[in-house]
Protein backbone atom coordinates (compact mmCIF):
# COMPACT_ATOMS: atom_id res chain seq x y z
CA UNK A 1 0.00 0.00 0.00
CA UNK A 2 2.88 2.37 0.68
CA UNK A 3 4.08 2.03 -2.93
CA UNK A 4 0.59 2.85 -4.21
CA UNK A 5 0.35 5.92 -1.98
CA UNK A 6 3.82 7.06 -3.08
CA UNK A 7 2.92 6.69 -6.76
CA UNK A 8 -0.37 8.52 -6.26
CA UNK A 9 1.44 11.41 -4.55
CA UNK A 10 3.99 11.60 -7.38
CA UNK A 11 1.25 11.72 -10.01
CA UNK A 12 -0.79 14.32 -8.12
CA UNK A 13 2.30 16.49 -7.59
CA UNK A 14 2.88 16.56 -11.36
CA UNK A 15 -0.79 17.19 -12.18
CA UNK A 16 -1.21 19.93 -9.58
CA UNK A 17 1.97 21.70 -10.63
CA UNK A 18 1.00 21.65 -14.30
CA UNK A 19 -2.56 22.72 -13.42
CA UNK A 20 -1.13 25.92 -11.97
CA UNK A 21 -0.01 27.00 -15.45
CA UNK A 22 -2.57 29.20 -17.19
CA UNK A 23 -2.50 28.83 -20.97
CA UNK A 24 -2.63 31.88 -23.20
CA UNK A 25 -5.05 32.12 -26.09
CA UNK A 26 -7.90 30.43 -24.24
CA UNK A 27 -10.72 32.49 -22.77
CA UNK A 28 -11.63 31.60 -19.20
CA UNK A 29 -9.33 28.56 -18.98
CA UNK A 30 -10.08 26.11 -16.20
CA UNK A 31 -7.70 23.32 -15.21
CA UNK A 32 -9.21 20.47 -13.25
CA UNK A 33 -7.22 17.72 -11.56
CA UNK A 34 -9.43 14.67 -11.36
CA UNK A 35 -8.35 11.85 -9.05
CA UNK A 36 -10.14 8.54 -8.65
CA UNK A 37 -8.17 6.93 -5.81
CA UNK A 38 -10.46 3.90 -5.76
CA UNK A 39 -9.83 2.94 -9.41
CA UNK A 40 -6.39 4.65 -9.52
CA UNK A 41 -7.09 6.99 -12.43
CA UNK A 42 -5.76 10.54 -12.52
CA UNK A 43 -6.02 13.27 -15.10
CA UNK A 44 -5.69 16.94 -15.80
CA UNK A 45 -8.59 18.29 -17.81
CA UNK A 46 -8.63 21.75 -19.37
CA UNK A 47 -11.73 23.59 -20.49
CA UNK A 48 -12.25 27.06 -21.90
CA UNK A 49 -13.26 28.96 -24.99
CA UNK A 50 -11.54 29.75 -28.29
CA UNK A 51 -13.84 32.48 -29.57
CA UNK A 52 -17.16 30.61 -29.86
CA UNK A 53 -15.72 27.10 -29.72
CA UNK A 54 -15.78 25.31 -26.37
CA UNK A 55 -12.55 23.47 -25.62
CA UNK A 56 -12.49 20.26 -23.60
CA UNK A 57 -9.01 18.74 -23.54
CA UNK A 58 -7.25 15.99 -21.61
CA UNK A 59 -3.81 17.40 -20.83
CA UNK A 60 -2.43 14.39 -18.93
CA UNK A 61 -3.85 11.02 -17.93
CA UNK A 62 -2.29 8.40 -15.66
CA UNK A 63 -3.49 5.03 -14.37
CA UNK A 64 -1.89 2.80 -11.76
CA UNK A 65 -2.32 -0.83 -12.84
CA UNK A 66 -0.58 -3.92 -11.46
CA UNK A 67 1.83 -1.78 -9.43
CA UNK A 68 2.94 0.34 -12.38
CA UNK A 69 2.17 3.88 -13.47
CA UNK A 70 0.72 3.94 -16.97
CA UNK A 71 1.07 7.24 -18.81
CA UNK A 72 -2.06 7.15 -20.96
CA UNK A 73 -1.82 10.69 -22.35
CA UNK A 74 0.67 13.53 -22.21
CA UNK A 75 -0.29 16.49 -24.36
CA UNK A 76 2.47 18.74 -23.03
CA UNK A 77 6.15 19.36 -23.63
CA UNK A 78 6.90 18.00 -20.14
CA UNK A 79 8.69 14.65 -19.99
CA UNK A 80 6.36 13.20 -17.38
CA UNK A 81 8.20 9.87 -17.24
CA UNK A 82 11.37 11.71 -16.26
CA UNK A 83 9.39 13.81 -13.77
CA UNK A 84 8.21 10.55 -12.19
CA UNK A 85 11.72 9.09 -12.01
CA UNK A 86 12.92 12.38 -10.50
CA UNK A 87 10.41 11.69 -7.69
CA UNK A 88 11.86 8.24 -7.10
CA UNK A 89 9.59 6.07 -9.24
CA UNK A 90 11.76 3.38 -10.87
CA UNK A 91 11.72 3.34 -14.68
CA UNK A 92 10.70 -0.33 -14.44
CA UNK A 93 7.39 0.81 -12.88
CA UNK A 94 6.51 3.33 -15.61
CA UNK A 95 4.72 2.33 -18.82
CA UNK A 96 4.33 4.77 -21.71
CA UNK A 97 0.86 3.44 -22.47
CA UNK A 98 0.14 5.73 -25.40
CA UNK A 99 2.99 4.09 -27.34
CA UNK A 100 2.16 0.90 -29.26
CA UNK A 101 3.28 -2.14 -27.31
CA UNK A 102 5.82 -3.14 -29.97
CA UNK A 103 7.67 0.18 -29.47
CA UNK A 104 7.60 0.35 -25.66
CA UNK A 105 10.85 -1.59 -25.34
CA UNK A 106 12.62 1.38 -26.94
CA UNK A 107 11.28 3.95 -24.47
CA UNK A 108 13.64 3.02 -21.63
CA UNK A 109 10.64 2.23 -19.44
CA UNK A 110 8.51 -0.84 -18.75
CA UNK A 111 6.61 -2.50 -21.59
CA UNK A 112 3.56 -3.48 -19.59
Amino acid sequence: MEKLATYERAILDILNEYASYIPIGIQEPKNQVIADSKEHRYLLLRTGWDDEVFLHHVVMHFDIKSGKIWIQANNTELDVAKALTDQGVPATDIVVGFQPEKYRAYTGYAVG
